[in-house]
Formats: C-alpha cells, sequence, structure tokens
C-alpha cells in the first residue's frame, strides 16, 4: 500500500476549513487515490458508495480553486493536482530515478504541461547522462582539433603550391612552366629548345614545391636576359636555370634589370647566330 506525506497545516487553512463535510473527504480522496503523478480519474459513485456522502464534481471545483488552482482539469478530463509532485518528490525531477521517470511518463501519456506542476524547478540529468555528455562534449573538442589539424595540413600543402593556381593540379603547373621556358628560350634564340620532358619536369617540379609559379616565370625572364659565360657555355639550360635559381631570387628583389642588362639579352641571340655562322664557314 503506498504512503504519501500529509499537510498537517491544512487543519489551519480557512479554504479547506469552510468546507461542507462531503468536500473535505472528498479532499482527501482526491489526494490518496490520485496515481504517484498527482492525477485522478473522477469516480463520484464509488466515492458516494464508501463515504455516503453527495457531492457534486462542478460544486467540488468551485469550492476547491476559490482562492486558488488547487485541481487542474487536464485534456482527457482528468484531475491534475499541481502541487502534489513537489510537496511528495520535492522541486526537481531526475529521470535515471525509476520513480521520477515514472512520473514523466504519466505526466506526458495525460498531455500535462511541465509548467502546470506548481514548484517544479527542472528536470534534471543523472550523474551518468552528465558524464556521458561531459565525454561528448570532449570527443566534440577532439573532433574540433583534429579538423584544425587537418586545416593546418592543408595550409601546409597550400604554402607549398601556392603557385598553383586553384583547382589546377602540380602537373599542370610544371608543363605550364616548361612550356613558358621553351617558349622563352626559341623568343630569345629563334630556335627550338632540344627538351629532355622526364628530367626537366622533375626540376620545374621541384622548384614549384617551394617558390610560386609566377615567381619563376619571372625569373626565367631574367635567366635569359641576363647574359654569363657560364651560362652560355651551359646553352641556357634549365639545369643551369636550377643551379642558379638563387643568385636569380636575390637578383630580382635587388634591382630590376638595366637597360645595359635588357641590351646585353637581345645582344645575345645575334652574337650567337653570327657565330655558327662563322664556325660553320
Amino acid at each position: 500500500m503506498p504512503k504519501r506525506f500529509h499537510d498537517t497545516e491544512i487543519w489551519n487553512e480557512d479554504w479547506f476549513l469552510a468546507l461542507p463535510d462531503g468536500y473535505m473527504m472528498l479532499w482527501f480522496w482526491i489526494k490518496d487515490k490520485c496515481d504517484h503523478a498527482g492525477i485522478w480519474k473522477p469516480n463520484i459513485t464509488t466515492f458516494q458508495k464508501v463515504t455516503g456522502k453527495e457531492v457534486e464534481l462542478k460544486k467540488a471545483l468551485e469550492l476547491f480553486n476559490r482562492d486558488k488552482g488547487r485541481i487542474e482539469v487536464l485534456s482527457n478530463d482528468r484531475w491534475l493536482i499541481p502541487d502534489f509532485i513537489s510537496f511528495q518528490y520535492g522541486h526537481k525531477l531526475n529521470p535515471k530515478n525509476r520513480v521520477h521517470l515514472s512520473i514523466l511518463e504519466v505526466l506526458k501519456k495525460n498531455e500535462v504541461n511541465l509548467t502546470s506542476i506548481r514548484g517544479l524547478i527542472e528536470v534534471r540529468q543523472g550523474v551518468k547522462d552528465k558524464d556521458k555528455d561531459k565525454d561528448k562534449d570532449k570527443d566534440k573538442d577532439k573532433d574540433k582539433d583534429k579538423d584544425k589539424d587537418k586545416d593546418k595540413d592543408k595550409d601546409k600543402v597550400s604554402n607549398k603550391d601556392k603557385g598553383v593556381v586553384k583547382g589546377e593540379s602540380k602537373d599542370s603547373a610544371t608543363k605550364q612552366l616548361q612550356d613558358y621556358f621553351y617558349a622563352h628560350f626559341k623568343e630569345v634564340f629563334g630556335k627550338e629548345y632540344i627538351a629532355n620532358f622526364g628530367k626537366d619536369g622533375k626540376i620545374f617540379k621541384d622548384l614549384l614545391v617551394k617558390i610560386p609559379l609566377e615567381e619563376l616565370k619571372n625569373l626565367i625572364n631574367i635567366y635569359f636576359n641576363t647574359p654569363g659565360k657560364f651560362v652560355e657555355e651551359g646553352g641556357y639550360s634549365t639545369g643551369i636555370f636550377k643551379s642558379r635559381i638563387n643568385s636569380l631570387r636575390i637578383e630580382k628583389k635587388t634591382h630590376i634589370l638595366s637597360e645595359k642588362g635588357i641590351k646585353s639579352g637581345r645582344a645575345l641571340g645575334s652574337w650567337l647566330k653570327n657565330k655558327e655562322e662563322n664556325d660553320v664557314r
């Protein structure tokens, strides 16, 4: 048989003392016969047979709720005592407690809004649930850190390949640089560059790892416009270009080519052409 707390101060309450005898008894009947969530299914017939008291439900509601809402009629016509849960179980319900969970299920079944429960502060989580939430938060933080690390790795790759146009592969950039070098050679000397595509491709691919595409193009321009005995004897090859890459970058940053340098570059083609003609003779 269920045992419940009883408010002994009720005998000092004016609203209760003003009730006719039958309705005093009905109030205790409702509190004892309601379920553990404070919900009672009206059944006057049983009450009247057991107590011998004649009462009316409509009048009972008027008397009980005269100065305060002590009874709430639900959508399914059952009666809810709003103060019942907080008086019997306290101001917080914990779903990890089997009794509390059962109460919440009954309230849900009867479509009771929790805001109707007077004195209920919160429906709190159990300790295990909180620990689970903490673990979930930790997992989320770990996932965020992983994403940040991935982004950093992507940034590192993009920094290495910053000469590559977005959406363009490194191989495409390598070929673009090769074509640019060969075209510039032909423009300066009027002859096709005798290429070793595999070797040249590797040279430009390695350079693209550290130097942007556009900068390498500018360095090619400087390379062909800056005469030098070593470069000339090497035939302005891609291998010589790579060996001079550091000095070319310094030259690029320290000054713009002088008029003399540009004229010397243009004259280089004529000099080579005359040299070949003399060798033939």
